[in-house]
């Protein structure tokens, strides 16, 4: 990248209402009606089940308060990870389900679902939801299996590739002015064995090409899992760290603050354990959770304007059931005032979304749905 492309990279996240049943353009803010004249309201917040195929929303205030049914998913959905902007919900089909990209409307359920061009598996990965411009809403999504990004737009069109022979297997597309900021777990999928072949990293890529720019090693950080953006520059990258041969943690997870525009690593911090999911909170920070054996998971939480741990890895946030007992969250986000938000994941009985204070004291639980992974506010 140049200098000037450097000083010129900017992240800005635009809200644009998505309406009308094909899931298509941008509308008014005014809100789509429930037929009788009424607003289809939100909800605070939405939760994906993956496990139960389903995405449910929920009133939080000193209560969590359900908002419509649990919607359905598609029969062959396995999808963890989700994006919501308004009412677009967007969510993909690894490869063991036909690699697709899933798209539905928060207050109707409705779908359309879109493949990708060729016989290969895509097998694609976290979605982001960007606005093209057109006005026109869709996504970006990698192709983890056949190293190439898409971008793909609601009402059942096939993806269109805008980059290919970029990475080994991307797992999240970030955009920013010209470029494309891909995570790269760089991990052996042609040879099935899915383990490091190195370091993480992210990929520069020209938007207006397609073409790779350059690349930004992240010393020690295997198994890339997710990333975001924590400011104008800053990526906040979440590496997963790998396994043994029983599937246990390794306990080498590591958290990484990118800034892509000079392309170097500000800071590295091993998180003691591995990482399972970071998550954006509506309080400004971000939120990580992390394990030893995949049954104890504790919570960090970070700063964007220290650019710093509040509680790290050596005083995580260690939340609470009812009970006093320990809560397994697998994901956790923060209302605006600093209340945590916790799903579990459970595939013997339905998961929960949990209400917690800032110190991960229960408060209040609703169920959610069987094998709830994700979380998310519109």
């Amino acid at each position: 990248m140049t200098s000037m492309s450097r000083n010129a990279v900017r992240w800005k996240a635009v809200a644009c209402l998505v309406a009308g049943a094909a899931l298509g353009g941008c509308n008014s803010l005014d809100g789509p009606t429930n037929g009788n004249g009424g607003p289809d309201l939100l909800g605070d917040v939405v939760v994906l089940n993956s496990v139960g195929k389903t995405f449910t929303q929920y009133d939080v205030d000193g209560t969590i308060t359900p908002v419509g049914p649990a919607r359905a998913l598609p029969p062959n959905f396995d999808g963890d990870a989700m994006d919501v902007l308004d009412r677009l919900f967007v969510s993909t089909i690894s490869s063991f389900g036909g690699s697709r990209v899933v798209f539905a409307d928060l207050t109707t359920g409705e779908t359309s679902i879109a493949s990708f061009p060729g016989t290969v598996e895509a097998n694609p990965s976290r979605p982001t939801i960007i606005i093209d411009i057109r006005g026109n809403v869709g996504t970006l999504v990698a192709g983890r299996g056949t190293n190439a990004i898409y971008i793909v737009f609601p009402g059942g069109a096939e993806a269109q590739a805008i980059a290919t022979d970029v990475g080994t297997f991307v797992q999240r597309v970030l955009p920013a002015g010209n470029f494309l900021f891909a995570l790269d777990a760089n991990l052996d999928d042609d040879g099935g064995t899915f383990e490091p072949l190195g370091n993480s990293k992210i990929l520069v890529i020209d938007l207006l090409t397609g073409s790779l720019d350059s690349e930004i090693d992240i010393p020690g950080a295997k198994g890339a899992v997710d990333a975001l953006f924590t400011g104008e520059t800053e990526v906040l990258v979440l590496a997963g760290g790998t396994f043994g041969a029983d599937f246990s943690p390794n306990g080498d997870g590591l958290v990484a603050l990118v800034n892509v525009a000079v392309e170097i690593v500000a800071k590295s911090f091993d998180l003691g354990g591995n990482g399972i999911s970071i998550r954006p909170g509506a309080d400004s920070q971000v939120y990580i959770t992390r394990t030893t054996d995949f049954v104890d998971i504790d919570v960090l939480s970070w700063n964007s304007s220290v650019r710093n741990f509040v509680r790290g890895p050596d005083n995580p946030i260690e939340p609470k059931d009812s009970d006093g007992s320990k809560l397994a969250c697998w994901a956790v986000s923060a209302l605006f005032d600093g209340r945590l938000l916790c799903v579990t994941f459970d595939v013997v009985q339905s998961g929960r979304l949990v209400l917690l204070d800032e110190d991960g004291q229960y408060i209040a639980e609703a169920a959610s749905g069987f094998g709830s992974t994700d979380l998310a506010f519109p």
